[in-house]
């Protein structure tokens, strides 16, 4: 098992680099759980405006009723009747609306006409539209009464207009059903998509870029060993190798999160498919590494491969956040498909074979994936194994 040991001498060499990314993911994995672990409750409360009242006309029983109406919708601030005050006022945001009534405007409201009420506000602030939705939403219920009933007083108008006015739609958000619930070890096995890409793509690359050195190569040529023997022992390492890795990561999820009998059949679903992913993984480091010359370029390999997939499938951005455009190109990728059985196993309410046959049809097409990755990988070394013959 001479080809094993130095297998294993090999990764050896290498695990520092590994661990960077180990290392990496668990920092992020973690991060992301605690910041799941917030209060998801999502609560509607109304925000008041901060405006202010120039009256340049009397003080009228319609514009009580006004101010009355926007001081309860609003935090009204008093202001010196001074263009200069008002000015630094919406400078300095202690306002952001100001209404300036001008003279005979209670009259001409009450004769049926239209008169406007001048307008300050601060540009492109978040409650200049509410601000002006609140007085414009008061005149026109007013002005509806008025038409309905001409010769009403203005004390009447004030009081029918609040008794509308004050008529409140309940705000219930709903929160996203796909976010509702999520276990914060979901986090950690998406991410772990990125984790094995990584590390494989670096431990299988620098085995074979040892292997494929020409000079070991003519070396071992001469050895008495099989060629078939040979790559029988490569092939059962790298195996070991990848469960190892499979194993490890495991281990820290049971460490780090809080596995119970209610969610471990969840949880071992999703290890069932992170096995999946990581034979993908090796299947893709295999690919990748019949490339990889140097250790120069490794890393970068390791990176480009590793994260582009991960961007693209859904492993950092949610797949529900995903264009249509973008989900079609994703489902070409292996990842996308991992990470789309990850999310129906955590959205499982029950484990008959209706609510697992939608995460068994993912499995399936990422095992497609597998048989298809090691077959491109293995028609490549054959290819190159002849053209150098």
């Amino acid at each position: 098992m001479q080809v094993f040991k130095t297998y294993f001498k090999i990764i050896k060499s290498n695990l520092m680099q590994m661990m960077i990314y180990i290392v990496i993911f668990i920092g992020l994995a973690v991060l992301f759980s605690m910041m799941s672990q917030t209060n998801n409750n999502v609560s509607f409360t109304p925000r008041k405006p901060s405006v202010a009242i120039v009256n340049h006309d009397e003080n009228s029983e319609l514009l009580r009723g006004f101010t009355d109406y926007l001081d309860q919708n609003a935090d009204i601030v008093p202001l010196k009747d001074d263009p200069s005050t008002l000015k630094d006022a919406l400078f300095f945001r202690e306002v952001v609306y100001i209404a300036i009534i001008p003279k005979g405007f209670t009259q001409a409201f009450m004769a049926g006409e239209n008169p406007e009420i001048i307008e300050n506000t601060v540009p492109d602030s978040d409650f200049e539209y509410q601000s002006g939705q609140l007085v414009n939403q008061y005149f026109n219920t007013a002005q509806l009464y008025l038409k309905g009933i001409p010769d009403i007083s203005q004390a009447e108008l004030s009081k029918k207009t609040a008794a509308s006015m004050d008529d409140q739609t309940t705000v219930t958000l709903d929160q996203i059903s796909i976010e509702e619930g999520i276990p914060s070890y979901s986090y950690y096995f998406n991410y772990l998509a990125y984790a094995l890409l990584a590390v494989l793509i670096l431990g299988i690359s620098s085995i074979m870029m040892v292997f494929n050195n020409q000079d070991i190569k003519r070396r071992n040529s001469c050895a008495p060993m099989r060629l078939k023997n040979f790559n029988a022992q490569l092939a059962i390492a790298s195996t070991i190798f990848g469960l190892i890795v499979w194993a490890f990561m495991l281990l820290v999820a049971f460490i780090l999160y809080d596995i119970t009998p209610d969610n471990l059949p969840l949880v071992l679903l999703c290890s069932a498919n992170a096995l999946l992913m990581t034979f993908t993984a090796l299947g893709i480091a295999f690919l990748t590494g019949q490339f990889i010359k140097n250790y120069n370029i490794q890393s970068a390999v390791a990176n480009v491969v590793s994260l582009g997939l991960c961007f693209l499938s859904g492993v950092f951005v949610p797949q529900y956040l995903l264009g249509d455009t973008v989900k079609a190109i994703a489902s070409f990728t292996p990842t996308y498909w991992y990470i789309k059985a990850n999310n129906a196993i955590i959205g499982l309410k029950s484990f008959n074979m209706e609510a697992l046959s939608p995460v068994f049809a993912d499995m399936v097409i990422l095992t497609g994936f597998i048989i298809a990755i090691f077959a491109v990988g293995l028609m490549i070394s054959r290819y190159r194994q002849l053209s150098r013959n």
